[in-house]
């Protein structure tokens, strides 16, 4: 991101597929639109302080291995393939999102407690926020904040650890427009345990999830889902929660906000 800018966060409908061993779930916007990328590519770049356990290079290397799952993916309906581009370090930007000027994906640890506080809780693992345009359903930008405040990482995690694969594959879910399953062993299950790892595979329910949105019929796949019973949502308690909570903002940034139709959602990982 190239400016931090507050934003509004508006409540979503959260859909779920009405089919056995299928429990993935997605937003769609108040105009019924499910939230993805227009585009079949993503590139991100990443800020200059890395990980404090992990050299730069080596946080780099494990987020390209955490895109692999995703990119790999082919659908029944049609191979869609979604190619993640790492795209260098940056120094200087920060969160938030700046309509009609350059905007990057950013990845940032953050090492100071305070700062994470200031908009996250001390529970959050990672927190993953999509711009939406709300008419369309199409996301924007996404940026991805890691507490490394609060928690300690590594990518062979012992006790009270937490697996940077376990987390990245789950939070570049998020960042494609998937929000958290109810399904115990998939990536995107809402809950995460310090020390796990098997997120680090995706399940059947992950590549449904994905293929609702990326395949060639997904357009019709989420019809047939908006025709089912009503949502399910995961539990709060104990793990990850979607965040619907409005921000204050200033009078001329919420009607110019409102009057382009954009939308922040933040998806956090919780311990």
């Amino acid at each position: 991101m190239r400016a931090t800018l507050p934003v509004l966060l508006l409540t979503l409908a959260v859909v779920t597929v009405d089919r056995p061993a299928a429990a993935w779930t997605a937003f769609i916007t108040d105009e019924g639109h499910p939230t993805r990328w227009a585009a079949r590519e993503l590139t991100f770049v990443f800020d200059s302080a890395g990980p404090e356990e992990l050299g730069l290079q080596a946080w780099i290397d494990l987020t390209r291995a955490s895109a692999e799952p995703w990119s790999d993916l082919e659908c029944a309906s049609g191979p869609r393939p979604f190619d993640f581009t790492m795209g260098g370090v940056v120094e200087g930007r920060s969160l938030g999102f700046v309509p009609d000027q350059p905007n990057e994906n950013l990845i940032m640890w953050i090492h100071s407690e305070t700062e994470w506080l200031t908009r996250n809780t001390p529970r959050d693992i990672a927190v993953t926020g999509d711009m939406v345009m709300v008419s369309t359903g199409e996301i924007l930008d996404s940026d991805i904040e890691f507490n490394d405040a609060m928690f300690e990482f590594s990518d062979d995690p012992g006790p009270g650890q937490v697996d940077v694969l376990n987390t990245m594959v789950h939070e570049l879910g998020h960042a494609l427009g998937l929000d958290h399953s109810i399904e115990p062993h998939a990536t995107m299950f809402f809950q995460a345990e310090l020390g796990e790892t098997y997120k680090r595979d995706l399940t059947q329910d992950d590549v449904d999830g994905y293929c609702a949105l990326y395949g060639r019929l997904g357009t019709a796949s989420f019809e047939l889902v908006m025709e089912g019973p009503p949502p399910v949502a995961p539990p709060p308690a104990g793990g990850c929660s979607a965040d619907r909570q409005t921000r204050s903002t200033s009078g001329p940034v919420l009607g110019w906000l409102l009057l382009l139709g954009l939308a922040v959602l933040r998806r956090r990982a919780t311990a």
